[in-house]
């Protein structure tokens, strides 16, 4: 079983990050964080948090470190590295 079998994206984050949403943003909220558990479990600043939700200055360890706090499937991390790309 693969990571996106175990922890999907509902259809509706899903559909919200295809409108140009943030992944990020819609994943912890899909994931029922709050910024302060997001970044406990991640170990960013709350400051780093929203500043990669808001997509300034995204940064490839931090990418990783949400990526992997929220347990994204790698589809969407690639999406998320390369957002010119897709």
């Amino acid at each position: 079983m693969t990571l996106v079998d175990k922890h999907p994206l509902s259809e509706a984050a899903v559909e919200k990050i295809a409108e140009g949403a943030s992944i990020v943003k819609v994943a912890r909220e899909a994931r029922g964080y709050n910024l302060e558990e997001l970044s406990v479990t991640s170990g960013l600043t709350i400051d780093e948090i929203i500043t990669v939700e808001n997509g300034d200055h995204i940064d490839a360890a931090k990418i990783n470190r949400l990526a992997a706090a929220l347990q994204l499937p790698e589809s969407l991390r690639i999406s998320f590295s390369n957002p010119d790309q897709g």
